[in-house]
């Protein structure tokens, strides 16, 4: 089929039910490929009511490709050397025979998207549009590494049973833990203020946790945070299960810097797996960088095994 053949447009809510048909067949042929429900897609804060997602569609009107966008800049106050980023998927349908074709599509708008978020990011470093994907994805990260984008970073993705024995890890004295559920809008910036501190390079805001926060993953999941006697937040882990609920999700552990090393990360992930199991989540996953050895060794002590690895490509964008 030729490029004639092929529109490509902004995403918009009357395509979201296309799109899920895309998701259901492109998760048939990678079943581990990081991909949420369509409704993510079209409703997420970073997608810009459609600005950053392009779909391409055949004469029939089916999508054939999809590429999102999440664009994710730096502060001044967070930056330590790291460039800002623009997270992208750019995927092909497994089942049709243009995948190139589509992919080329995509590109072409993508970049041209990815350079106008750019030019409105703070000047003082670098834009690095940056696609992460599961090992098994070949034919996408092969066309990405076609067209400039090199790999810079991998990802282990951990698993344990829920059931199996958690190794005890006493917290210390100073330090109290608690299930916490953000509801108000103090606590939520309470969260924030120590997410990024202890992650400068890569930091949250506000709308973008309250989305996970009003998400029916929520509904059933909590934060389980360590307070000082200040009732300052010290650390903390996210444990909820993935939209299907067929596993939990450990997320976002953080200890700030004064207090790592004393076993406390260790201590809120043996709390959150015992919510999960009384939950009746028999499994549960993270992700943790393959570079991050002291993590990759604190879930490993507590019984994650590594069972998936994904990579991280990107190229720089030209000012």
């Amino acid at each position: 089929m030729s490029v004639s053949h092929y529109t490509i447009q902004n995403h918009t809510p009357g395509l979201l039910e296309k799109l899920a048909v895309f998701i259901e067949r492109y998760l048939k042929a990678y079943p581990d490929a990081k991909l949420l429900s369509a409704g993510f897609y079209t409703y997420h804060p970073s997608v810009e009511n459609g600005l950053n997602v392009f779909l391409v569609l055949d004469a029939e009107g089916q999508v054939r490709g999809f590429a999102p966008l999440f664009p994710a800049p730096l502060t001044e106050e967070s930056a330590s050397g790291d460039p800002h980023h623009i997270w992208m998927i750019l995927l092909a349908d497994p089942e049709g025979g243009d995948g190139q074709v589509i992919r080329e599509l995509l590109l072409e708008k993508v970049m041209e998207r990815a350079c106008s978020i750019a030019a409105g990011f703070p000047s003082f470093c670098r834009t690095r549009l940056a696609s992460d994907m599961m090992a098994s994805q070949r034919v996408d990260i092969a066309f990405l590494e076609q067209h400039g984008f090199e790999h810079y970073n991998g990802m282990y993705v951990m698993q344990r049973a829920t059931g199996e024995l958690v190794p005890e890890q006493p917290l210390p004295v100073q330090l109290t833990l608690r299930y916490w559920k953000l509801e108000s809008e103090a606590e939520q910036q309470q969260y924030l203020r120590s997410f990024n501190k202890a992650f400068p390079e890569n930091p949250k805001s506000l709308i973008s946790l309250k989305f996970l926060l009003d998400s029916p993953m929520w509904q059933a999941g909590t934060a389980v945070a360590a307070f000082d006697f200040q009732d300052e937040l010290v650390a903390s882990i996210l444990v909820y299960p993935d939209e299907g609920r067929s596993y939990g999700i450990t997320d976002d552990v953080f200890v700030l810097s004064p207090w790592r090393g004393r076993g406390i990360a260790k201590a809120l992930i043996a709390k959150g797996l015992e919510f999960l199991h009384d939950h009746g989540y028999a499994q549960v996953i993270l992700e943790v960088k393959q570079h991050n050895l002291p993590a990759v060794s604190v879930y490993q002590a507590m019984g994650y095994k590594i069972i998936n690895q994904e990579v991280s490509l990107g190229r720089y964008l030209e000012p």
